[in-house]
């Protein structure tokens, strides 16, 4: 499902997600809506939070078998993947792979910038809105801006 920022906490306290994608180019509501995330999961017994670091050089097996291995010190782990890019070039297919099984005790957390029609298309964003949750992050339009900053103070 696609959330609008605004509607993630109210989904949150329904229940965890297997996989969220958190998307756009506001580095402090993009921070926002990650940092809810990982509340939410500390709040459902989530101990262990390993986090990988998306760029060319990225083995996705590491992740791959991290995934499938076992924690010594938590039963429930989150998977935060950070990708400035949005591209996961030879990762999108484990990726949609991930989005589409459900472990319960295993959430992602896929942060990237800001992601463009053409990759909003792409399969393994398509399974992760069909699968767990995508948040796309828009700016704060300039009209809305002086209620924007009136309620965040």
């Amino acid at each position: 499902m696609r959330l609008r920022a605004e509607q993630l906490p109210a989904a949150l306290a329904r229940g965890l997600a297997g996989i969220y994608l958190v998307s756009g180019d506001e580095p402090l509501l993009v921070g926002e809506a990650a940092d809810a995330i990982r509340a939410a999961a500390r709040a459902a017994g989530y101990a262990d939070r390993r986090v990988f670091f998306i760029d060319r050089s990225f083995s996705w097996d590491e992740l791959r078998l991290a995934t499938q291995s076992l924690s010594l010190f938590a039963e429930r782990r989150l998977f935060e993947l950070r990708m400035p890019s949005g591209k996961p070039d030879k990762g999108a297919a484990l990726l949609a792979e991930l989005a589409a099984q459900s472990a319960p005790d295993l959430t992602y957390l896929v942060v990237t910038d800001k992601l463009d029609r053409k990759a909003g298309d792409a399969p393994w964003v398509q399974a992760i809105e069909k699968h767990g949750a995508w948040v796309p992050i828009l700016p704060v339009d300039a009209a809305a801006l002086p209620a924007w900053l009136r309620g965040r103070a």
